[in-house]
């Protein structure tokens, strides 16, 4: 490939990408804000944001046969072109799915009906004026480095410090994200007689375990137990984590709308802010970390990443301490 060829790729890989995301924003800032709008009590919204969790899992179940259907596919049409033509096949189904509620939901009979008034940095000062959010935000931004600590360094995780073959790395997400779905109901019922707060404490503490016992993975000796015990344990705070913080959001943007207010568009796309900010950060500290041992015989840096995702579990656990719940 000459260097024009590769600089016309580059610039169309940057193009297509930022196009995404700018797409991506556009999308789902208006769709999770209709979270609040539509849950008009506090079961309601937790009921939305539990289904949107579980549909998102089996979107992802779904979207992770594409690795099955290459291997299936490469032979009889190449490489190229049958992952080509997968990535056709999986966009014409999302963009199919982003469409129904588009042309099916009736927002105007269903949703709350609230005016909207204001600048933009209008908005954005009422949002972060809220107490509740802020402490949302700052607990929320060390969720999202933690979650991408894991999802960059569980192979490493898996194969330098547990010793196992790479592949496990698979089975321990798989294990963990399967396994959450056992969790849907109960934390469900667990929300009603304990509350949003006490199950998202516990689950960051809960994580924050499963990475400092990760981080001495290797001084306590190989155990299956111990892998899958890891495995499981992850699906509490994975199941919390996808269901509760949609529906905190949710909570704090009905109350601030008792004014007749709306700002809900703003408070997800805070959200939205603080998420790639908080993956952005953790890409940026990884490598870095990284750096200091990578290996079976020096895995001090993968050690580091361990123990910089349990401090931030940590953290986040304490900003989330603040945070004062009232009934909605």
């Amino acid at each position: 490939m000459s260097e024009d060829s590769q600089n016309l790729n580059t610039l169309w890989l940057f193009v297509t990408l930022f196009l995404f995301y700018l797409a991506m924003t556009a999308y789902v800032v208006p769709y999770t804000a209709l979270i609040s709008e539509l849950g008009h009590h506090e079961d309601d919204r937790l009921s939305i944001s539990t289904i949107i969790s579980i549909t998102w899992a089996l979107g992802f179940l779904v979207g992770n046969t594409v690795h099955a259907l290459f291997e299936t596919l490469r032979e009889s049409w190449g490489a190229v072109s049958a992952f080509q033509m997968i990535l056709a096949g999986f966009s014409l189904i999302g963009c199919i799915a982003m469409l129904v509620p588009v042309f099916f939901l009736k927002e105007k009979k269903y949703a709350l009906q609230l005016r909207t008034e204001g600048s933009v940095w209008s908005s954005v000062s009422k949002v972060f004026g809220q107490r509740n959010f802020r402490i949302f935000a700052g607990s929320d931004l060390f969720y999202w480095l933690s979650l991408t600590f894991i999802q960059s360094g569980v192979a490493y995780f898996v194969s330098i410090l547990m010793g196992r073959p790479i592949g496990d790395a698979t089975l321990f997400m798989m294990i963990g994200f399967l396994t959450s779905f056992l969790f849907y109901l109960p934390i469900m019922r667990l929300v009603k007689s304990l509350g949003k707060k006490p199950l998202m404490i516990t689950a960051f503490l809960v994580f924050g375990v499963i990475f400092l016992v990760t981080s001495q993975y290797s001084s306590l000796g190989d155990s299956n137990v111990l892998f899958f015990g890891l495995a499981i344990a992850s699906a509490f705070p994975l199941a919390v984590f996808g269901i509760l913080p949609n529906a905190i959001i949710a909570d704090i943007v009905y109350q601030s709308g008792e004014s007749g207010v709306s700002h809900s568009g703003m408070f997800y796309a805070a959200r939205n802010f603080t998420m790639k900010l908080g993956i952005a950060l953790a890409n940026l500290i990884f490598p870095s970390l990284l750096v200091f041992g990578k290996s079976t015989q020096d895995p001090t840096g993968v050690q580091m990443i361990a123990l910089a995702a349990f401090f931030f579990c940590i953290i986040g656990l304490v900003i989330f301490l603040l945070y004062k719940p009232r009934k909605a």
